[in-house]
């Protein structure tokens, strides 16, 4: 009995700091966790949009849609350091229950196609010293402005909808200065390099062009296309014309972009953007976003077919060498209805023009009709009531009625069998009636 005691005091002490060590290591990983969740912060939004979609086209039948859509971001931030800040947006979209075909863009979040979600921006900042910001990985280059006007929210990319609109992954550096507390200038360069990496080789770079432009053809692509954009952004706010002034010149361009071994081109646009929030205290913005393109193209493809060989370039006449210049404006106005009772809706009305040369992207189109990339003109009017402080109702008509086809600058002429930059006419009218239901949270 007296060997037995001094046995089970043991086991009882030893029980004891198991479970203390036990209840010590559960405290360290809820602390380990606490410091992590302090630092981790998220929201979201979500979009539910029903468009009746109609399409009149001389001498065709009429096209009518009906399409039940949504499009849902997550959107999350964690600054492990005071000057080291993560930013990311999970998306994904869908038609519903959809049994139809699929869309095809770059814009892996917006396809509207599956519920698969997709990385839509994810980078890194880092303030090396004051006013001085660098960052890395996918960057914010969807929903620039003016597209958060309609939406009633703060601005939600830093570059504008007509320069970028499609996830784009580089490096920028940022430098931002303040005249004052309410007067401020950014500068921005960015860098968002076109990679042409054959991942089966093993990353080696080692991709050769399309085996239909030169067959048994071992030319290299280059590994990536330089593709820069500067950027220059002034913000006023609280002065007595408006409550916020928003001015944005933006530069962006690639050269040499080879798609074959006898032909490149080069891309250039400058945009001019301004915005202003609250004019005279009274609820009016206004906003207009301009855009210049120019492409040039050096040489052709070159694609023998037995018999019927098609050598051209992208000119206004089958040009193996010709510059090709195009613009395309917004302007639009936004009013907010001194209406408490009704929350404060809103009121918005926007028009689109682009001429037959203008060069548009928007991989990331939120209508039916992809409104922003039409070669013709369009009006958009909306009236939006909130309906409570996560809810907003939006009921919107567009309407586009282009003048020319949309899409790249390359088209074949059958008379010439030549490729050339000659956007064809068209004659059909493209309306939506819709309403859009977001929900932030």
């Amino acid at each position: 009995m007296k060997n037995i005691l001094p046995l089970i005091l043991l086991s009882a002490a030893g029980n004891v700091a198991l479970a203390a060590d036990d209840d010590l290591a559960k405290r360290v990983d809820a602390l380990e966790m606490a410091g992590y969740s302090s630092t981790l912060k998220w929201s979201g939004f979500m979009e539910n949009r029903y468009d009746q979609y109609t399409r009149k086209e001389s001498g065709q039948k009429d096209v009518r849609l009906n399409i039940s859509s949504n499009l849902v971001g997550i959107d999350f931030s964690s600054s492990p350091l005071p000057n080291v800040t993560i930013f990311g947006r999970l998306t994904y979209s869908n038609v519903y229950n959809n049994q139809g075909g699929t869309t095809v863009s770059n814009s892996e979040g917006r396809r509207y196609n599956s519920t698969l979600a997709s990385f839509e921006r994810l980078f890194l900042n880092y303030k090396v010293i004051e006013g001085l910001t660098l960052s890395a990985g996918r960057l914010p280059t969807l929903d620039g402005p003016p597209s958060h006007i309609y939406d009633g929210l703060p601005r939600q990319g830093s570059y504008p909808r007509q320069v970028y609109s499609t996830p784009l992954d580089g490096y920028a550096a940022t430098y931002s200065y303040a005249f004052s507390q309410t007067q401020s200038l950014s500068a921005r360069l960015v860098y968002t390099p076109l990679s042409q990496i054959d991942i089966a080789n093993n990353a080696s770079g080692e991709k050769t062009y399309n085996k239909n432009d030169v067959p048994g053809s071992t030319a290299l692509q280059n590994s990536q296309v330089p593709l820069s954009s500067w950027m220059l952004d002034y913000n006023l706010t609280g002065s007595a014309i408006a409550r916020d002034i928003t001015a944005i010149y933006q530069g962006f361009q690639f050269k040499d972009y080879k798609a074959s071994e006898t032909w490149k081109f080069d891309y250039r646009v400058d945009a001019i953007y301004l915005e202003v929030q609250d004019i005279a205290s009274i609820g009016l913005t206004a906003y207009a976003s301009h855009i210049q393109t120019k492409f040039v193209n050096e040489g052709g493809l070159n694609i023998p077919i037995p018999g019927n060989p098609v050598i051209g370039g992208v000119g206004k006449a089958g040009e193996l060498d010709a510059t090709v210049k195009g613009k395309a404006t917004i302007m639009g106005v936004h009013y907010q209805l001194p209406v408490e009772a009704l929350k404060n809706p809103a009121l918005g009305y926007e028009t689109h023009s682009a001429d037959k040369n203008s060069i548009l992207f928007d991989f990331a189109a939120r209508d039916p009709m992809a409104f922003y990339t039409q070669r013709g003109k369009g009006s958009h009017v909306y009236y939006s009531q909130p309906l409570n402080q996560a809810m907003k109702l939006r009921i919107g008509l567009m309407q586009t009625k282009p003048e020319y086809s949309r899409g790249y600058p390359v088209v074949i002429n059958p008379a010439t069998n030549t490729f050339q930059f000659e956007p064809t006419k068209v004659d059909f009218k493209e309306t939506s009636v819709y309403a859009s239901l977001r929900t932030d949270f």
